[in-house]
């Protein structure tokens, strides 16, 4: 009531009133009487009665606008929403004016906008005039619905709502209008109004009242209806104030819950599951509305819109999951929205566990014996998840058993989260089923177990596309089996199976334990055997015996241990108090109370006397305990009870039931009873019954509160429920304050000045309620709060939460900003005050304690100082200590997690900074480890054990690393933190970066260590005239109290150190290995290779080598390699091999290092043998052994799929030639397909050969099919390629292609309709090669044309005459050849021949540097297996191509020294949505970009490498540019990007020193990825040169070489066209002014021009880090020497002409014919420069002295071309297609290196390009006079990426009453240009977008900043297609291209 009251107050009295000086005898108590929209009326007094008032005069904002004879006046030319001011004087009759009054401030009512708010405000205004107290609901009513038929001109459909709920809503605001219009003061109104605007201001975003006002009606209106039944209506309700306050997060949010529940409230028992996903995915639809109004919300309100929905689903996971009808869409939905929360908090993170806990897994079931027959039997699955994740299940947890039956094979499905017990039952003839327990049970695919009834179950891994596997094999039965057992505390029962055969039949059995017989029994049970064993052996077995004596075979053993007894000791001796000596069990019952001896023993009861009913809990209040007890109504007379408290009697009764009263609050007590039996005998004391009183309250009348609820206390039960009791509690403290307020009053102070105002209008509205309302009112929010708050006040969780979410909201700004720090102390004093409500409900508290820590964490990185961390780590400890201020304990049921958990885990997080080795916090370390221990103490159900040994792992331990020298002096260790290798070492940081180094020599020094980390340890020893030894030590720990001696050859031995040393030794030996050493093993599936170095000791003459195992010799070699030894499991189980060496003398030295290669064999081994077994049969063969010589062992044959016993040829083999036959092979299939199917598993119809298999576009028969519509074809045949180099294949198709070239798909366009050209660079062998074209034509026209080209052709069509195919069945000899030409990842080298190199034949760069395998090996001559080939520590992708092969520049003197290191949260700017964890940065959007600064002190060459990795668990492949100083510094494709770190790198151009701009853009358009940017580390050239000379010379050398300048010494024409080559063309400067244009790739052009002599230009690269130098002289054009007789220039050229004959000192010259007649003396030339294109005729005339003269021409012609765009926009990997203008013959046109394809075509009218590309950088063509001429103009060209439709995905969105469904498609522009747009078009019935529309066109101002926009269809439920539309691009109204479906 109070809302209500003060809305209305607000609503109908807002205007703040003030009033200046009184002035007399003006007008006085100026007051507004009633303001709406458009009209104001106010009214006033005049305080002298004797004089007479002809009229006032009425002023508004100091103007007069009326007069009046009245003391009232309405101004009805007034704006909504606006504050006005009013003064009002009096006039006399005499015609004297007063002064005016005191000024009146009035404000309208604000215009709220949504569609009919003018009619509101009209009709609103229409009843002004009514007067308040002449108001009735009815005649209200009818006035609204009367003026808004006259508005809207027809009947208003208020036939929706309910006339009844409307009329009562209006009496209520009556009475509160009339109550709420007393003769306030000017002095109150004005306070009031100050009041509710703060209140407006502080908690609805500065909201007007009226929006405030409008949206509470209309939701509370809303609520009516709905709990009337009037659906519908409450709908348009809570639609409607969507309009109101919507940009409040908190009421558009629940507003959206409300419908959604809405939706969901059809949902009830009897729901099918088809019903129940309809309507969650409606809901969905409307809470994912949330983000319509707040895109970019990343607040909690946000999380809880995928938090409820993730609820709901949940809740009917049993119902939509079931198995046989299991709603993947469905399971989809909700595993999308729980991924929304991934990372948030633990809460969430198990609630996604839970949601993929019900993913659906299919297990493929293989039932047979051991010969491979089927076998019949059944599969028994139980599911028992509710035993141990009972949090799986959304109600009740509940077992579920399904039986199934397997007739050889099965399918079962199983959730891959649920835990089941499964058994299978197979019929043994004459006995029970042979049941066995199948454990580890697949449940995802990729697995396999196979399960043997004799053996245990064996795992092992199978691709995914196999699914799930299980394989059950069943052995005869020959002894007993299903042995089972029962177990008690001290004996156990034994039973099995058995079934006698012809030769066997028993006439008993024997238990075994070990070999000792314990039973022997005639029955297939054995009982009372005792737990107890004396050899500490619990397996036991079973034997049948028979008539002879003689014994079956035994059964399988079954373990049975009796465990620790220890814990029994207290027990046997209390069975030995009470029974002495006499054979009494744990499970008997002496005294037969139902109790057997072990639990009377736990109850403390004597086993010999039944002891009384345990008494129950029956009332608790403050100073007062009730118990009850159960009593058979024949015992009541004549019995009494004793009760003890505490072990004290306190009391005896003669009723079963009893009151402890004068207690201490909030204290524990223990209660027993006794009973006395009327013939006097004695009952034991009943179990103990511990209860607390209530807390004391803390509150000022607390003790009233007290004093009230325990006078309730007893209480008749069946005169109260439970909320009635709560009530009547409430109302007697209400009546004992003096007052009817609903809830508890809090403190002022907590609440301060809002708390104070708010009960203050309390106070003066209460009383509106009636008695009964109260008491509805108040059982509703007690049953609520009590059942979800543990009883406390709603107010106080109202106030909890509020405060809460404003403290969030502060925090977020100061998160995205920490200069901010008032709004962190805001948001932590907020949250702070929220603790003081619901302070004793421990989720809250805890959640509360814990939102404050993580404050403190989250306000430091790594990278803050150590002192603001560690006060950080010390305030968080401080919070959640402060939950023991609340609670005395803590309690995992209600909160996860212990506060001393949680101290640690958050603390662990800056372990690497505060307990650094080099500066380690002690004290920090000592604190924790104490609660680390107090936490051990401790019993949990889920135990913090991880937690403790994660802090405990960070104890520090000093080793002294204690090195002796022997013959070596130095050394190097390597000391590496290798604790992320395994999952339980996981400490709690990366310690990836944890290396350390140290130079060893004879001595002592430090060497601290982690005492709980894995270390692993590199020993080099550097040997004279041979490579380092190198040893790897471990991985071990490193303890305390421990001496570790590492010999090189006998390995590692550890002593204890003497009790209480607190640090560990190491002990090394430097050493030279006068032996073998550097022992390597490759391995291969039946033999492995051994290699190891050498270096001879002084005087020994190696004669050979011996190889052992173990001690047995293997074999000797001359070589330091031995292969082929087998791998076979040897008879003595010993897999070690060591290695000596032999003098000429006979000598041995010591063996090496041993080596373990023990036999595990993988599947592809396993495959390997059966190969080799097809080949070899039993003939002894290895997979080193290459018997055809043909360079490739065995083993790489099986892998290639050769043959091994034949070599292939090094020509065409003849039978290759001989018989081919034209034409290809197609095969012809039947099938309405969209998309190519798996043609291997269907049969064609019908096949054919023909050479022409291409065809152009056609809706009539496809080939020879006699189809023309849902027809699929394969078509396979060979060609040959003429040379060896890379081809061209291009293929456009409608619908779906695949091209494969010898099996490996080089083309895939696996789309319906798609008119796109694709093309595809495949290098080939020379010779012949098969080929494969799949191909499907659903509906339409149909096309496929295939065409190629080479180096040594233009682009054909690639079927016809050069297409052959063979009939006949080809010889090994022809397919062993076929097989080698085969190059798997398209680099250039066959496979066969990459197996002879050792590279990966599936990589086209197997080492990972950046250049492809075929570059390393044919172009650079590096090591295609080596990142480094020369190990110099620069990649050879870096000597390559970054700073190429210069001998001036020695790059083995150079390395990349450390800079520094960026956190990737350091960003300073960003494009698109990103979030802040830590010390990373994720992006929350598809794409974006991110902005780093970096200062240079001086200039360099930068290396950036950036860690990232993928946030979510889907793995794809995406991309990232790099710019520095918005210069391109390169992309990188990361393929399969998925949640391990990568660190791709780039380098810079030189920089200057100072600040410097790294932009990372992440150029992505698949969903689901998440791009997380960790770190930046910056690296710059370093030199190692000795000279310092020599060092500062580096960089310039370097960049000399990486830059160039092709240049002539003389130029006739200016300005001269200076090109040359940069890596970055875009910074090349010429004489500091002209800026170079880019032609593509590294090359760069400069038009400079020339003045008359010599011409000095400078040419500066990169930023100025390399300048050059460059005479060129501006040559003469002589017409009478020298002359050219003809000469092409460019438009604008320049020359500097002449006439004088050769040998000329004096004389005059003319030349005419040009723009201009010239003239000069011989000796100076005349600048003539050609600004019009044409053909010129320059006639040069000379005239010597004497009067001769001689003439010459000159056929000069004068170029121009230009290109007519700026900048043609290319969609990537699409080729474009326009036209320029005619190009003259002189003009050639060269292209962008960087172009995939290209090519013109110069006609007439027209020069036509087709270009394709497939980035989206700025690539160029270039229009040069002549070839390899001057420039004449260059075209830019944009590649720009569109993605849609399957791309990005299409989801599902809102579904619709009328069955129409939603659908949403991500559009993707990379990047977005203004002069691009998309045009959408729909080509089928039933489908529109959501604007009504089948056409809709895209612009940049419809993207948002990174290039996404969303595309929204409307799919009717009579539509039988999917939202097929097509999408094409134009540029500036010129098509691009378009994508069809």
């Amino acid at each position: 009531m109070f809302g209500r009251k003060v809305w209305f107050v607000a609503a109908f009295f807002w205007a703040a009133v003030t009033f200046a000086e009184d002035s007399v005898p003006a007008p006085e108590k100026l007051k507004l009487d009633r303001a709406t929209y458009h009209k104001i009326t106010i009214s006033w007094e005049y305080p002298a009665e004797n004089i007479q008032i002809a009229d006032y005069r009425i002023y508004r904002d100091g103007a007069e606008i009326a007069r009046t004879s009245e003391q009232k006046f309405t101004d009805s030319a007034v704006e909504p929403g606006n504050f006005y001011e009013y003064r009002i004087d009096a006039v006399t009759v005499g015609g004297n004016a007063s002064a005016q009054s005191a000024v009146l401030k009035v404000k309208t009512f604000d215009s709220v906008e949504y569609e009919q708010h003018e009619q509101v405000e009209s009709l609103v205004d229409s009843m002004y005039s009514t007067p308040v107290e002449n108001l009735t609901a009815l005649s209200l009513f009818s006035a609204v619905k009367a003026g808004f038929e006259s508005l809207t001109g027809g009947s208003l459909t208020l036939n929706t709502f309910d006339s009844e709920l409307i009329s009562q809503m209006i009496s209520e605001e009556l009475e509160l209008i009339k109550a709420a219009t007393p003769d306030w003061t000017d002095a109150e109104r004005i306070a009031a109004q100050a009041e509710l605007d703060q209140c407006m201001a502080e908690n609805f975003g500065g909201n007007s009242i009226e929006q405030l006002y409008m949206h509470s009606h209309l939701t509370a209106l809303a609520e009516a209806h709905w709990k009337k039944g009037h659906k519908q209506a409450a709908t348009i309700l809570y639609e409607f104030s969507l309009n109101f306050l919507s940009d409040q997060e908190n009421c558009v949010a629940d507003t959206l819950q409300r419908l959604a529940v809405f939706k969901e409230a059809e949902l009830n028992a009897e729901s099918s599951p088809e019903k129940i996903e309809a309507v969650l995915a409606s809901a969905t639809a409307e809470r994912l509305r949330f983000f319509d109004f707040f895109p970019n919300s990343t607040s909690l309100k946000a999380d809880y819109i995928y938090l409820f929905q993730v609820m709901q689903y949940f809740k009917y996971f049993p119902r939509l999951f079931t198995y046989e009808n299991y709603r993947e869409q469905a399971y989809q939905t909700a595993y999308a929205c729980a991924i929304k929360l991934k990372g948030k908090n633990d809460q969430d993170d198990m609630r996604l566990a839970r949601v993929e806990a019900w993913r659906l897994v299919r297990v493929g079931v293989t039932l047979r014996d051991a010969a491979g027959n089927p076998r019949h039997g059944t599969i028994k699955i139980t599911n028992v998840t509710a035993d141990t994740k009972p949090e799986l299940f959304p109600g009740d947890p509940y077992y579920e058993e399904r039986t199934i039956t397997v007739n050889g094979e099965a399918e079962i499905p199983v959730y891959a989260g649920h835990i089941y017990e499964i058994t299978a039952n197979i019929a043994m003839p004459g006995g029970n089923d042979l049941v066995m327990s199948l454990p580890s049970f697949p449940q995802s695919t990729g697995e396999k177990v196979v399960y043997g009834s004799c053996d245990d179950p064996i795992q092992s891994a199978i691709p995914d596309e196999a699914g799930a596997q299980a394989e059950i094999v069943i052995a005869d039965s020959s002894f007993p089996y299903n042995l089972s057992f029962e177990r008690n505390i001290d004996v156990f029962d034994l039973s099995w199976d058995w079934v006698d055969s012809e030769e066997f039949q028993a006439a008993g059995f024997k238990v075994f334990n070990g070999e000792t017989l314990v039973a022997t029994v005639t029955d297939k049970h054995a009982s009372n055997i005792r737990l107890a064993s004396p050899d500490g052996n619990y397996s036991y077995t079973v034997v049948a015996f028979n008539s002879a004596g003689e014994l079956s075979g035994s059964s399988r053993s079954i373990v049975i241990e009796p465990g620790d007894q220890s814990a029994y000791s207290e027990f046997f001796a209390w069975l030995e108090e009470y029974f002495g000596d006499l054979p009494t069990l744990s499970t008997d019952d002496p005294d037969g109370d139902g109790v057997d001896n072990y639990h009377e023993f736990l109850n403390g009861t004597d086993p010999t006397r039944t002891p009384a009913p345990t008494p129950a809990e029956g009332q608790i209040t403050y100073t007062k305990i009730t118990l009850s007890w159960e009593c058979a109504p024949e015992l009541l007379e004549g019995t009494s009870w004793e009760i003890r408290r505490n072990g004290t009697n306190i009391g005896t009764v003669l009723t079963p039931s009893f009151t402890d009263s004068g207690l201490l609050p909030g204290v524990e007590y223990q209660y027993t009873i006794r009973c006395n039996f009327s013939d006097g005998s004695q009952s034991d004391w009943s179990s103990p019954l511990l209860l607390k009183t209530q807390k004391a309250e803390t509150i000022s009348y607390g003790d009233k509160l007290q004093q009230v609820v325990d006078m309730f206390n007893p209480l008749i039960l069946e005169d109260y429920t439970a909320p009635s009791l709560i009530s009547a509690v409430k109302s007697a403290v209400e009546s004992v304050l003096g007052t009817n307020i609903t809830f508890t009053v809090v403190d002022e102070e907590l609440l301060e000045k809002m708390v104070a105002n708010e009960l203050e209008m309390l106070h003066q509205f209460s009383g509106t309620l009636t008695a009964s309302e109260r008491l509805t009112l108040r059982n509703e929010i007690s049953q609520m709060m009590d059942e979800n708050f543990g009883g406390n006040s709603f107010e106080h969780m109202y106030i909890h939460g509020k405060l809460n979410e404003l403290a969030e909201e502060h925090w977020a700004i100061f998160i995205n900003d920490k200069t901010q720090t008032t709004h962190r102390v805001a948001a932590e004093a907020l949250m702070d005050a929220s603790l003081g409500f619901l302070s004793n409900h421990r989720p809250t508290v805890a959640t509360t304690l814990a939102r404050l820590a993580m404050m403190q964490c989250q306000a430091v990185t790594l990278e803050s100082p150590r002192a603001e961390i560690k006060e950080a780590l010390e305030q968080q400890r401080a919070i959640w200590m402060r939950y023991f201020d609340f609670f005395e304990t803590f309690s995992e049921k209600e909160y996860p997690g212990h506060p001393y958990a949680h101290i640690l885990s958050n603390s662990s997080r800056f372990f690497s900074v505060m307990l650094a080795y080099e500066n380690y916090d002690h004290e920090l370390f000592d604190s924790l480890m104490q609660l680390a221990a107090a936490l051990s103490q401790m019993e949990f159900q889920q135990s913090p054990a991880i937690m403790i040994r994660r802090v405990s792992a960070w104890n520090l331990v000093p080793v002294s690393l204690q090195v002796e020298s022997s013959d070596a002096s130095s050394g190097m260790l390597t000391i590496r933190n290798v604790s992320d290798r395994i999952n339980e070492y996981n400490v709690g940081c990366d310690m990836e970066n944890d290396v350390r180094t140290r130079n060893l020599a004879q001595g002592t020094m430090e060497l601290p260590v982690y005492g709980g980390h894995l270390y692993e340890l590199e020993f080099v020893t550097p040997v004279p005239g041979g490579p380092d030894w190198k040893r790897i030590i471990g991985p071990l720990f490193i303890p305390a109290g421990e001496r570790i001696i590492y010999d090189s050859f006998t390995g590692i031995t550890r002593e204890t150190l003497p009790e209480g040393t607190q640090g560990a030794e190491l002990k090394l030996k430097l050493e030279l290995p006068n032996a073998p050493y550097n022992l390597q093993s490759e391995n291969l599936p039946d033999a492995l290779n051994l290699s190891w170095d050498w270096v001879a000791p002084a005087g020994f003459v190696l004669d050979h080598f011996k190889v052992y195992r173990g001690d047995t010799l293997v074999g000797t070699s001359s070589t330091q390699t031995m292969t082929g030894i087998p791998r076979l499991i040897t008879e003595d189980s010993v897999y070690v091999y060591s290695v000596s060496a032999v003098s000429t003398t006979g000598a041995e030295t010591r063996r090496c290092p041993a080596i373990r290669v023990l036999p595990d064999f993988s599947e592809e081994d396993k495959a390997y043998f059966e190969w080799k077994q097809h080949y070899f049969g039993d003939a002894p063969s290895l997979a080193t052994d290459d018997p055809d010589g043909d360079g490739l062992s065995n083993y790489q044959e099986f892998i290639l799929g050769s043959n091994p016993t034949i070599a292939p040829a090094d020509t065409i083999p003849d039978e290759l030639l001989a018989k081919k036959q034209p034409g290809a092979v197609i095969a012809y299939y039947e099938g309405a397909w969209n998309y190519l199917p798996e043609f291997n598993r269907i049969r064609p119809f019908e096949s054919d050969v023909l050479s022409n298999f291409c065809f152009a576009a056609t809706n009539g028969e496809i080939l020879s099919s006699g189809l023309s519509d849902h027809v699929g074809m394969v078509i396979s045949g060979y060609f040959e390629a003429p040379e060896t180099g890379k081809y061209k294949f291009f293929m456009n198709n409608d619908d779906a292609a695949r091209l494969q070239i010898d099996g490996v798909t080089v083309i895939d366009n696996n789309r319906p309709g798609s008119p796109q050209e694709y093309l595809a660079e495949v290098p080939l062998k020379a010779g012949i090669h098969s080929f494969r074209i799949e191909y499907v034509e659903y509906e339409g026209s149909a096309k496929l044309q295939i065409d190629w080209a080479g180096s040594s052709f233009e682009r054909r069509a690639f079927d016809g005459n050069n297409i052959w195919h063979y009939s006949d069945s080809l010889g090994q000899e022809a397919m062993e050849y076929l097989q080698w030409q085969r190059d798997t990842d398209s680099d250039g080298i066959v496979d066969a021949d990459e197996m002879k190199l050792g590279t990966d034949w599936k990589n086209k760069d197997s080492d990972g540097d950046g250049l492809s395998d075929w570059d390393e090996v044919y172009k650079y001559h590096t090591d295609p297996t080596k990142v480094d080939t020369n190990g110099n520590g620069l990649s050879d992708y870096e000597e390559a191509l970054v700073f190429g092969q210069d001998p001036t520049a020695d790059l083995n003197m150079m390395n990349f020294e450390k800079l520094m290191e960026i956190s990737g949260a350091a960003f300073v700017d960003t494009v698109g949505s990103w979030k802040v964890s830590g010390s990373s940065v994720e992006a929350t959007g598809r794409r974006g970009t991110l902005e780093y600064e970096a200062e240079l002190t001086e200039g360099n060459i930068l290396k950036l490498v950036f860690s990232l990795r993928n946030q979510t668990s889907f793995a794809k492949n995406t991309e990232i540019d790099v710019f520095v100083d918005d210069v391109f510094c390169g992309t990188k494709q990361l393929e399969n990007f998925g949640q391990e770190t990568i660190t791709p790198f780039f380098h810079t151009p030189y920089l200057t020193a100072g600040k410097h701009r790294i932009r990372l853009v992440w150029d992505n358009y698949h969903n689901s990825t998440a791009l997380v940017v960790d770190r930046v580390e910056l690296f710059r050239v370093k030199s190692q040169a000795p000279e310092a000379a020599e060092q500062t010379q580096l960089l310039r050398q370097l960049l000399q070489n990486r830059s160039n300048v092709a240049t002539v010494t003389e130029s006739r024409i200016s300005p001269y066209c200076m090109e040359g080559s940069s890596f970055y063309p875009g910074l090349v400067r010429i004489n500091h002014s002209i800026s170079a244009g880019e032609l593509g790739s590294r090359n760069w052009y400069a038009d400079v021009p020339l003045a008359e002599g010599e011409n000095t230009i400078l040419v500066s690269f990169e930023n100025g880090g390399y300048q050059e130098e460059h005479q060129v002289l501006w040559s003469e054009t002589n017409l009478l020497n020298g002359n050219p007789g003809t000469l092409q220039i460019r438009k604008g050229d320049s020359l500097r002409l002449i006439a004088v004959p050769a040998g000329a000192s004096e004389g005059s010259w003319q030349i005419s014919g040009g723009p201009a007649q010239m003239s000069g003396t011989a000796g100076s030339a005349a600048v003539q420069t050609f600004d019009a294109a044409g053909t010129y005729t320059l006639t040069g005339s000379y005239t010597n002295p004497a009067g001769e003269t001689q003439e010459a021409t000159l056929q000069l012609e004068v170029v121009e071309y230009q290109f007519q765009r700026d900048d043609v926009a290319l969609w990537q990997t699409w080729k474009r297609e326009w036209s320029e203008t005619a190009a003259p013959e002189t003009v050639v046109f060269s292209f962008d290196d960087r172009l995939r394809d290209t090519s013109v075509e110069k006609t007439e009218n027209s020069s036509v390009f087709q270009v394709f590309t497939d980035d989206n950088q700025p690539r160029y063509a270039a229009a040069r006079l002549g070839e390899n001429g001057p420039v004449l103009a260059v075209q830019q060209i944009s590649g720009m990426g569109i993605y849609s439709s399957y791309q990005t995905v299409l989801i599902p969105g809102e579904q619709y009453e009328d069955g129409s469904e939603e659908f949403i498609m991500t559009v993707v522009c990379s990047p977005m240009r203004s002069d691009v747009e998309l045009r959408l078009n729909i080509f089928v019935a039933g489908v529109i977008f959501d604007d009504g529309t089948v056409s809709k066109v895209l612009r940049s101002a419809d993207f948002d900043e990174t290039g996404v926009t969303e595309v929204r269809f409307i799919r009717s439920a009579d539509a039988t297609s999917s939202v097929c539309h097509n999408l094409s691009a134009y540029q500036n109204n010129e098509y691009m291209g378009i994508r069809t479906r």
